[in-house]
């Protein structure tokens, strides 16, 4: 019998004689045991306390120390490393003595099958990592109690006394554990805690609710404290317990009102939100309508009018003017962000909310099924995309809550110029009322803070921000439903290549760029995105560029600079393995004289900060071809 490998022991052995010591050490050796091997108890003992060893096999009868005092010696250094004794010389009182001094085992030499000694060894190292992780998960439990905000204490259920307390209970009612263990509940609470847990005990079993209270009562320095005490009965190691939970909400209570107010205000700022949305439809139209007022009431104070007249128009031309500037701070509020449109894989910012997701979706028993096919990748900013895939998913989520478990299908697939995502749930379903205005903005069925039917809350605004964001992306979202049965949706985006060859391979040329001089030019371009290399392959050979090498691979570009020596290199800034400024640094390194330009999708990059790190230029994706062409002709000249 041998151990398997990755159940490799880490061994001490200590034996005084060379001879035994050498052969039992090479065949637990080939046994798949790491041995230290000593030839007395002193060496070992400076060696236990390092902690590389998980199990000890010594024999009784060593030089200068016999096996037991030295046995007697480890426990007080670490009382659960297993230690087997070994000896020719075995005797009823030596037995009893290793028993006596907690020895793991006790084994007769000689060791004639090398399966006497790797069982126990085997059965050794497994008692003592699950000593090790039973004082892991009691210190991580302690730990736990300790830390949380929270009193917690147990109660035992027959007796009525506390049987354990937390340190925050005691520093919530500034008291100690001598005047709260082993008390009965009725000297340490009130009447009305006390009949609580009485009616816990006489009405709820072990498998029953929770019953939760607010308590108003003084601690002990006489200040009026609000507590939240939840109570429940436990089963804690082989007793039966009433756990109860105290939280402090002394300022909660204290912060009602202000807490209403923010709700009220939270409500106004949401709805504000929509209104500016809104408003950045109407503001160009509004503004119309205003310049037509204001102009003929501009005209008219030019005529010959009465004073009572020029009065009127006067008024009118200030109200427009303050109807004017209203619109333009509406318009302001109204801007939202434009997406960072880059080209990438829809699918990875799918897997990425299923990520952050995945511990709620296993805890509502909800089965994830991923069916992708596309091959195109579209152009949309991650950050916003996801969102909208999250305010999906949550709405799945929700669908499905009431029925206990289910299904949340999702299929990516190509269309003829876009990417087609379907969102498919067996969730509760929805009238064909409701499908009507489920992107309204504020339309829930929910209540924004009360709970439904199904104990769900919403404010109403996820899918009108889903709808906002795909609209944003020029793209289309639908939905379809049937009650009981389950909820799809539907989303079109436009693929990358198409909004990519509308952006750059349609770009006219400048009339002031030199055209014969770019072509002569070697060009270097370190970039990764498939697409994006395909495009610019394109560009360039439409332009008659024939001196130019495409690198995909960020390691590689340093070698291929050094081998095709261009005039000029374009590096993409967010690269696997290298990112783009080290590739940017060790180019810089060979040669610092040759332009290095850096390119990104990012939104944030300041291109200040790229020039002060030595880069020539820098262009921001999406870009007009004419921004390259206009790169190329300044270094050609």
């Amino acid at each position: 019998m041998s151990i398997k490998k990755e159940e490799r022991v880490n061994l001490l052995l200590i034996e005084d004689d060379i001879d035994f010591k050498t052969s039992l050490a090479n065949r637990l050796a080939k046994n798949d045991c790491n041995v230290t091997a000593v030839g007395s108890a002193e060496e070992a003992l400076e060696l236990v306390g390092s902690g590389n060893y998980e199990v000890i096999v010594s024999d009784i009868k060593l030089e200068g120390m016999d096996g037991l005092e030295f046995l007697s010696r480890i426990k007080k250094i670490n009382e659960d490393l297993p230690v087997i004794l070994v000896t020719g010389y075995a005797n009823l009182d030596t037995a009893r003595q290793a028993v006596a001094l907690n020895a793991y085992n006790y084994l007769l030499k000689p060791l004639e099958n090398i399966s006497d000694i790797l069982i126990p060894i085997k059965n050794a190292v497994q008692s003592y990592k699950l000593q090790i992780e039973n004082k892991t998960l009691k210190e991580h439990y302690e730990n736990i109690v300790t830390s949380v905000p929270d009193g917690i204490l147990t109660i035992n259920s027959s007796t009525l006394k506390i049987e354990s307390v937390n340190k925050t209970f005691l520093k919530i009612f500034n008291t100690s554990e001598k005047e709260v263990l082993n008390k009965k509940i009725d000297k340490i609470f009130d009447k009305e805690v006390t009949d609580k847990i009485k009616y816990l005990m006489e009405s709820l079993g072990l498998d029953g609710n929770a019953l939760s209270f607010e308590w108003l009562t003084l601690n002990q320095n006489e200040k009026i404290f609000w507590a939240n005490i939840t109570l429940k009965r436990a089963v804690i190691g082989k007793k039966e317990s009433i756990l109860m939970v105290v939280s402090d909400i002394t300022n909660l209570k204290r912060a009602e009102e202000d807490k209403k107010e923010l709700e009220v205000q939270f409500i106004q700022m949401q709805k504000q939100e929509t209104i500016g949305s809104l408003t950045g439809g109407i503001a160009h139209e509004f503004n119309n309508i205003l310049s037509i007022i204001l102009g003929h009431a501009q005209l008219s104070l030019s005529e010959n009018a009465s004073p009572e007249l020029k009065k009127s128009l006067t008024e009118i031309e200030k109200a427009t003017m303050r109807g004017s500037s209203l619109v333009e701070n509406m318009t302001t509020f109204a801007s939202p962000n434009q997406p960072a449109l880059i080209p990438q894989d829809i699918r990875d910012s799918i897997d990425s909310v299923l990520q952050m997701q995945d511990r709620q979706l296993r805890f509502q028993n909800i089965e994830i099924e991923k069916n992708y096919s596309n091959e195109l990748v579209a152009l949309f900013d991650s950050g916003q995309m996801e969102q909208a895939i999250l305010n999906l998913l949550i709405n799945s989520m929700h669908a499905i809550k009431p029925k206990g478990k289910g299904k949340i299908s999702i299929t990516v697939r190509d269309l003829e110029n876009s990417i087609e995502i379907i969102f498919q749930d067996t969730g509760i379903g929805m009238s064909q009322e409701t499908q009507e205005k489920i992107f309204d903005p504020f339309f829930t069925t929910k209540g924004a803070y009360s709970k439904d039917e199904h104990d769900i809350s919403g404010t109403g605004l996820g899918l009108s921000v889903t709808n906002a964001i795909i609209n944003q992306h020029h793209g289309s979202i639908s939905v379809g439903s049937e009650v009981n049965i389950g909820t799809t949706f539907r989303i079109g985006i436009p693929a990358a290549k198409t909004a990519l060859e509308e952006k750059i391979i349609t770009a006219e040329l400048s009339q002031n760029i030199n055209m014969e001089k770019i072509r002569n030019l070697r060009i270097l371009l370190v970039e990764d995105e498939d697409e994006i290399v395909k495009l610019l392959k394109l560009v360039f050979k439409k332009a008659g560029l024939k001196n130019f090498l495409i690198e995909q691979n960020s390691k590689k570009a340093v070698k291929a600079f050094i081998d095709f020596n261009p005039d000029i290199v374009f590096i993409d800034l967010i690269m696997p393995e290298m990112n783009g400024k080290q590739v940017f640094e060790e180019i810089k390194k060979i040669n610092e004289k040759v332009p290095l330009v850096l390119m990104s999708g990012k939104i944030n990059i300041k291109k200040e900060e790229l020039s002060q790190m030595g880069s020539y230029d820098y262009i921001k994706k999406p870009f007009n071809i004419n921004d390259l062409y206009k790169i190329l002709d300044r270094v050609s000249l």
